[in-house]
């Protein structure tokens, strides 16, 4: 099932149709989107996707915040996955500074 949510994503924006098929929803009709938005932003395969609907979906209905809980919940997760994985994305450049001194340390040597 997931591989076809990647497919419909990625036609929608290949068709410039993802703000049209995200537009005009409730919070029962965004709710499955941003869950798949929470679930998917760690993976690195398809972030690029997942951060172009995630961007469209904070640009239509950011407004809303402070409206619906459930809206506010989701929202507060999907903050706190972003969060960790920034951390751990800065964690890993660190450690991959410090793998390529080593590597110029030991060809200067």
């Amino acid at each position: 099932m997931r591989y076809h949510q990647i497919a419909m994503f990625e036609a929608l924006i290949h068709r410039s149709a993802l703000r049209t098929a995200l537009v005009n929803r409730d919070e029962v009709t965004l709710q499955p989107i941003f869950r798949w938005i929470i679930k998917n932003i760690s993976d690195y395969r398809i972030v690029r996707l997942v951060s172009d609907v995630g961007l469209m979906v904070l640009d239509l209905y950011g407004h809303q915040l402070g409206k619906s809980p459930e809206i506010d919940e989701l929202f507060d997760a999907l903050r706190e996955r972003v969060n960790v994985n920034m951390e751990a994305s800065h964690i890993a450049w660190s450690v991959g500074g410090m793998c390529d001194l080593l590597v110029a340390g030991s060809k200067a040597a």
